[in-house]
């Protein structure tokens, strides 16, 4: 009787011995994970008010508009935030959008694409030739000012077999041009100014 009350003892301690290491196996593996998605949260949290503060210290205007011949706007940006502008995007287009162009950055190069109506979808080309300086160049001091000239491309730019109805548009006196600059962090300002 005394060979069972024994190995009845070895296995109750036994038993108990797997509870605990069980227990505390569960709990670090529940503290692991916990712990990785508090540092998930916590980064996703500073990236977003990173660029929070970005988007506050970023500020700038268009003081004025002017034009440079018959195909080309020149705005004057003044950059009156509290860090380097950076743009990344600027939109021409006329009150009629007749002329209605993008130029953005993508992938580090310049590009000008044609929204206006009729145009093919993909109407897109390299605009470096087009923009002075170019927008993945154009950066812009606290408190300075600087110029950015926007021109409309001429027809014979457009890609083979696309339609490109903006290209080889001229400025025309008497209509309405709007210029929209879109800056690194997201602020956008808007000028508008008749020929």
């Amino acid at each position: 009787m005394k060979y069972w009350d024994r190995r009845r003892a070895i296995s109750e301690v036994t038993g108990s011995m797997l509870m605990i290491a069980l227990t505390l196996v569960a709990a670090f593996a529940v503290w692991g994970y916990i712990n990785s998605q508090a540092q998930i949260s916590g980064s996703a949290y500073a990236s977003k008010v990173g660029a929070r503060i970005g988007y506050l210290e970023e500020n700038f205007v268009i003081p004025e508009m002017g034009w440079s011949g018959t195909s080309s706007v020149v705005v004057w940006v003044y950059n009156i935030g509290s860090i380097d502008l950076q743009l990344v995007e600027a939109h021409l287009y006329d009150s009629a959008k007749t002329v209605d162009l993008v130029y953005s950055i993508n992938g580090g190069t310049d590009y000008v694409k044609d929204y206006s109506a009729g145009s093919t979808s993909g109407c897109s080309i390299v605009a470096t030739s087009y923009e002075s300086p170019t927008l993945s160049s154009f950066s812009l001091a606290v408190t300075n000012t600087n110029t950015l000239t926007l021109t409309i491309p001429p027809s014979s730019a457009a890609p083979t077999g696309q339609t490109c109805n903006s290209f080889g548009k001229t400025l025309t006196s008497g209509d309405t041009y709007t210029v929209v600059l879109l800056g690194y962090y997201g602020n956008t300002v808007a000028i508008s100014r008749v020929k």
